[in-house]
């Protein structure tokens, strides 16, 4: 997946006013994930573009849902098409092969969504009956991050966590055979990330986690648990056919199993159904069990999507007016999450193996820096489907500055020969250093508006004293405190005294001025 634009036609979107941006298109570059790159102050409206793209596709996908529902004769369910903000995004999509298989636009300007595909030159609207064709031109997966609390990206996540969970309800209890589709967005927070580690060490090479080893020092997972819990209410979570199917995968791979089962009353089926309600699975790993996974699992990816089949089934624990939907609202809440060990699905015990010492720690232990760097490159690695967004806020906040000048760096190494697209916020000239002229756009503020444009000159391997001025309006490349007090120091004719504080202070090109007044002010022999 490749975008190309961008635009919102009405009012505002919090601190965004009217804009239409397009981004370019290389064809020689389409399996080359060259980052997009937002920059410029806090609250100049740059996770405010991330935000717009994910509400729009989430409203889409809910809607695509709640159609397949109807369908599937589930009267009660009404799809809802309405928009409230006149948004546009254009992107092209790639086959198996890395050929272009389509252009897509997808609009809410009359106010219900159109997803509509380019043919001789022109955008014809795709009918909402024709849903597969619907779902092969939206991106195979969105996915989102963010370092900080930006509650209004998580948002719409979450609530397609609770869409799923409903569905799943609503299939188990007819006991409908087929698999679900897969959840096509995905929020990353601390829960997703231990699936994604345990799902990279299980399936992928040795090769592939290089920069695992070599950045952070973990040499793989030495042991964990999966725990599940079905108590819900007064009875118990409906089961589909496929969680019974993944149940008695984690149970081959295993190497200790506790499953309590009972019988479940299925209301539509009028009858009581033998299922699991407690289990517990324990994971010593080593060759034997990585080749269990292998052998259950087709990919790291299909793994990934086990553990998030279950995961999003956490939501059913949230109390009822926590479920309900806020979607047509412009003021957000903070979205609700269940407590650890309330949770019906979750990860425990994970021990890592680290290197240079060898020892083994708790997953709990290692540093939010290695926490993010799991998170995001450890999601990159895990996501090869050529379609895939990802939305990125501030990735890199918690790294050390060694770390932040590899970022893209280990992006171009780890997604070699993919066809995606990587939106991302960022503060650090480490990252806007590594990325093309073409994908860095700033953000800025002038009174009431706010603007954002391509950025005028060459990024890609610029010293960061221009970039810091060319995003961030700063004129020097050391602190404020210094900076001022090398100002103040400008104005004394006092020679000894400049000398003391000058040996006070570290080099920077901001002293030579004061060294140079220092020998003006030398006596002449």
């Amino acid at each position: 997946m490749k975008l190309t634009r961008v635009a919102i036609d009405d009012r505002e979107y919090n601190a965004l006013q009217k804009f239409d941006q397009k981004f370019l298109y290389l064809e020689d570059k389409k399996n080359v994930i060259e980052p997009i790159c937002l920059v410029g102050e806090n609250g100049a409206g740059k996770s405010n573009l991330l935000e717009l793209i994910s509400e729009l596709f989430f409203r889409i996908e809910y809607d695509l849902r709640r159609i397949q529902r109807t369908l599937n004769d589930e009267k009660s369910v009404k799809p809802k098409y309405k928009v409230e903000r006149k948004i546009l995004i254009e992107y092209k999509l790639f086959d198996e092969n890395g050929d272009e298989y389509a252009e897509v636009r997808i609009d809410s300007y009359s106010k219900e969504w159109r997803l509509s595909k380019l043919v001789d030159n022109e955008f014809i609207p795709i009918s909402k009956e024709n849903l597969s064709e619907l779902r092969r031109l939206m991106p195979d997966q969105v996915v989102g991050y963010s370092s900080g609390e930006n509650e209004s990206l998580s948002y719409w996540f979450t609530e397609l966590d609770k869409e799923y969970s409903d569905e799943i309800q609503k299939s188990a209890d007819i006991r409908r055979e087929e698999k679900s589709t897969n959840p096509r967005m995905i929020y990353l927070n601390y829960d997703t990330t231990s699936a994604i580690v345990i799902a990279n060490y299980m399936y992928n090479g040795s090769e592939n986690l290089n920069v695992f080893r070599d950045t952070l020092r973990i040499d793989g997972v030495k042991s964990f648990r999966i725990y599940l819990n079905f108590k819900y209410k007064s009875g118990y979570v409906r089961l589909s056919a496929e969680h019974i199917e993944i149940i008695e995968k984690f149970k081959k791979c295993s190497t200790i199993h506790d499953i309590e089962t009972k019988e479940i009353n299925y209301n539509q089926l009028k009858r009581k159904i033998d299922q699991p309600t407690l289990c517990s699975f324990d994971f010593y790993v080593d060759e034997l069990t990585v080749q269990k996974f292998r052998d259950e699992f087709d990919s790291a990816q299909d793994l990934y999507m086990a553990f998030r089949k279950f995961e999003l089934l956490n939501s059913l624990k949230l109390s009822g007016s926590h479920r309900k939907s806020s979607l047509n609202k412009d003021v957000l809440h903070r979205p609700p999450t269940v407590g650890h060990e309330d949770r019906i699905f979750r990860i425990d015990d994970i021990i890592l193996k680290i290197k240079n010492p060898n020892i083994s720690i708790p997953y709990i232990g290692i540093s939010d820096g290695q926490h993010q760097f799991l998170q995001t490159i450890g999601t990159i690695l895990l996501f090869e489907n050529k379609n895939v967004l990802f939305l990125l806020d501030e990735p890199e906040t918690h790294f050390n500055p060694q770390w932040r000048s590899q970022f893209v760096y280990n992006l171009h190494q780890e997604t070699i020969d993919r066809y995606q697209e990587i939106i991302l916020t960022t503060h650090s000239p480490y990252v806007v250093s590594d990325c093309e002229q073409y994908n860095v756009f700033v953000f800025k503020r002038e009174g009431e508006n706010v603007k954002f444009d391509n950025i005028d000159i060459q990024t890609y391997g610029t010293s960061f004293d221009n970039l810091l001025k060319r995003t961030f309006n700063v004129k020097h490349t050391i602190s404020q405190k210094a900076y001022n007090e090398i100002q103040e120091l400008m104005k004394s004719d006092n020679p000894e005294y400049i000398q003391e504080r000058l040996d006070n202070m570290g080099p920077s090109f901001e002293k030579l001025p004061l060294l140079k007044k220092l020998k003006e002010l030398e006596p002449k022999s």
